[in-house]
């Protein structure tokens, strides 16, 4: 009987380590290759990717394969992006030359749209910044996108924990009591002799069958780890937003400030010419002190315009997550709109664009459908559980098996249906379904957003455009009078007033030549972000 239990128990023994093996295998692979080479959450991302299809026991339909495949691929491009913090921390303590072969295993093209800037080099910025070197420097540097990738990485490891429910569960226990004066019953005072006990064994109970609960708990993990990935983009989205809309209020800036160095160069020239003539007796002290009072507005209005620069430059380096003084020597935004980026399609084009891209009305659709999800989650409440076990377990009295105790092993099937808790199934169910239609508005209400944000900037894009080939015809006559105006002051033809009326028509003209062509181009700038592209 003895040897039929022994027996009995190294088949258990086999059968349990032939089930845990593999899964002590792959956590002990993945203990030493974390331990030998720590990875950034990104790294582990695309390892948790790699390895989530293994453990997935649902055949999932085409569109959601394909969806899946997308998103394995987005977060794979973005896990790219921000490898620039993990290459720097690399090569920090080596020389150029490894800096130099550490950067070109990235690639030439992530070094282009990247610009993988250390704390040393936003020193050597210079004075000059592109918009494509602001939008870069601002992503690699936010917080809030280093943020959404750790997001990323717990919504992984949820979609792994829900997986995990398809595998069976394997418990050890074990225990050891030591008994001391132990009463034989109740009614007398005798005492046994002091013994000790040991317990110890395996138990295992899988769930077969529950109404569809762990798919649907699996499906609504993948959607919320969907909407971390989108998350993270949107927030991308909304970084290029804002950069780009302060950069052109510095481009304007620049444009302003440049315009005025032009003007106080001509009222000085003015104040020049009204000086001779004031010596050669053709002037009167009016009109010095005329072109001396436009000098002064000029210049007053110099540094306010400066003041609003400085105020910017404090902006910018919050946006790039940067001390101020590290932009304090910039001095020039690059604006060269070229006649093809002024270029617009029509607004059925930008509305379909903006339909398929942009990441917040993805976002909602994918709420959407994890709320379905729950909703038919709820339902699985009136299913029943099915569940099989098994256990076995060796009991010992003082280091020896008794004749009545030693291996016991038992297995069965459980069964477990709810009769009934309160309507609170019925209730849960209801509750879902309400919030399905609430987020179908929501779905329509992101549509009619986006629509809209689409045509506004379509539309003032369309009315700069027109402004801005307007302005520069009138820029042209304004500098043609004003010309013609200081020429025939010299002469003495004519007096202050037309100068300054001249003047402060090509002034005005000239401001608005300017607002509307760096209008057109931020129009056109967010009319693409809009559309959900977020290309640098």
């Amino acid at each position: 009987m003895c040897a039929y239990r022994d027996m009995m128990v190294d088949r258990l023994s086999l059968l349990l380590i032939c089930v845990c093996f593999p899964f002590f295998l792959s956590e002990a692979a993945e203990s030493r290759r974390v331990g030998r080479n720590p990875s950034p959450p990104v790294q582990k991302l695309i390892l948790s990717h790699s390895e989530s299809g293994s453990e997935e026991f649902m055949s999932a339909s085409g569109e959601e394969s394909e969806a899946r495949a997308s998103l394995d691929s987005e977060d794979n491009m973005l896990a790219v992006e921000f490898a620039a913090d993990d290459l720097s921390e690399k090569t920090q303590s080596e020389n150029p030359s490894a800096q130099k072969s550490a950067a070109a295993s990235v690639g030439e093209s992530f070094r282009e749209n990247i610009n993988d800037y250390s704390q040393e080099e936003l020193y050597e910025l210079g004075r000059k910044l592109t918009l494509k070197q602001a939008r870069a420097l601002a992503l690699k540097r936010s917080n809030t996108l280093k943020a959404g990738l750790n997001r990323i990485t717990s919504a992984t490891y949820g979609e792994k924990i829900s997986a995990a429910s398809f595998w069976p569960r394997v418990d050890f226990s074990a225990s050891h009591q030591d008994f001391r004066k132990v009463a034989t019953n109740s009614l007398s005072f005798g005492t046994t002799s002091p013994y000790t006990q040991s317990r110890y064994g395996v138990s295992a109970d899988y769930t077969v069958y529950d109404g569809s609960r762990r798919r649907h708990m699996l499906e609504i993990a993948k959607e919320q780890k969907q909407q971390s990935s989108l998350s993270l983009k949107e927030s991308k989205r909304m970084i290029l937003k804002e950069v780009t809309s302060r950069y052109f209020q510095g481009v304007f800036l620049r444009r302003r400030i440049e315009q005025l160095e032009g003007d106080l160069e001509y009222e000085k020239s003015n104040l020049v010419i009204a000086q001779d003539r004031f010596k050669a007796g053709l002037a009167n002290h009016t009109e010095m002190k005329n072109f001396e009072l436009r000098v002064k507005r000029v210049e007053s209005q110099a540094l306010d315009l400066q003041l609003e620069w400085d105020i910017l430059i404090s902006e910018l380096a919050a946006l790039f997550n940067v001390a101020r003084e590290n932009l304090a020597g910039l001095e020039e935004l690059e604006f060269r709109p070229s006649p093809e980026s002024l270029k617009i399609q029509n607004m059925k084009h930008y509305i379909d664009l903006a339909r398929e891209q942009r990441v917040d009305f993805l976002i909602s659709r994918s709420q959407l459908r994890e709320i379905n999800k729950r909703a038919e989650l709820a339902q699985t409440a009136y299913a029943p559980t099915l569940s099989v076990f098994a256990n076995g377990y060796n009991t010992s009295r003082n280091g020896f098996k008794a004749d009545d105790e030693g291996t016991s092993y038992s297995f069965g099937v459980q069964l477990n249906y709810n009769l009934f808790n309160g309507l609170s199934d019925r209730n849960s169910i209801l509750r879902d379904q309400a919030l399905v239609r609430a987020q179908s508005l929501e779905v329509d209400n992101s549509d009619l957003l986006i629509r809209t944000e689409v045509e506004s900037h379509y539309l003032q894009a369309q009315k700069w455009l027109r402004n801005m080939q307007l302005e520069k015809e009138t820029l042209v006559l304004a500098r043609d009078k004003r010309e013609d105006a200081q020429k025939e002051y010299l002469g003495g033809v004519s007096g202050i007033l037309r100068v300054n009326e001249a003047q402060n028509e090509f002034s005005q003209s000239e401001t608005s030549f300017i607002v509307a062509e760096v209008q057109v181009a931020q129009a056109l700038e967010l009319l693409d972000i809009a559309c959900g592209d977020l290309e640098l």
